[in-house]
């Protein structure tokens, strides 16, 4: 069976790619969410060539190439629509909030993974659940693709969790 065209074609580099063009294509997508004084943010991309791009360098950046996986970098750094939304326009606070929509807002996801399930989304870090150690909590982590993969729960482990 002969390979499609499609996927013999590479899409030329591009500073302005998307993420899952950029990552699809071999290149380093990273990004890096910015926050200014009046708690507004801003998410700043870029789709770099190589592994060895200053983004990719600086901690305060999050980029697919940091990872071994393709699959797990692009969840890990490509931002969603709805955290895009999100990020433009911040959510106002509440306690249910979603694990992503949370953190992408600013606010402290705390997530307990042993004995009773337990999650909330804190206005901060002064919350309870913050202070308990058997919380871990997104404010823990300088890295926001890091805070996201220790701290989001993946909804089917908590399904298998309970069933077995």
């Amino acid at each position: 069976m002969c390979p499609s065209k499609l996927a013999q074609t590479k899409v030329a580099h591009s500073e302005a790619l998307g993420c899952n063009v950029c990552a699809d294509n071999g290149y380093n997508f990273c990004v890096k969410d910015q926050k200014d004084f009046s708690g507004s943010s801003e998410l700043s991309q870029v789709c770099c060539l190589g592994a060895d791009c200053a983004q990719a360098s600086d901690k305060q950046w999050s980029c697919t190439g940091s990872f071994k996986d393709l699959a797990q970098g692009k969840a890990a750094v490509c931002p969603s629509k709805l955290a895009q939304v999100a990020l433009k326009s911040k959510v106002a606070h509440s306690e249910s909030l979603g694990c992503n929509v949370c953190i992408d807002n600013g606010y402290n996801f705390c997530s307990k993974q042993s004995g009773d399930f337990a999650q909330v989304c804190c206005l901060d870090s002064t919350c309870a659940q913050a202070q308990d150690s058997a919380f871990t909590c997104s404010n823990n982590f300088s890295d926001l693709a890091q805070a996201k993969n220790s701290v989001c729960i993946n909804k089917f482990a908590q399904i298998k969790k309970r069933l077995f």
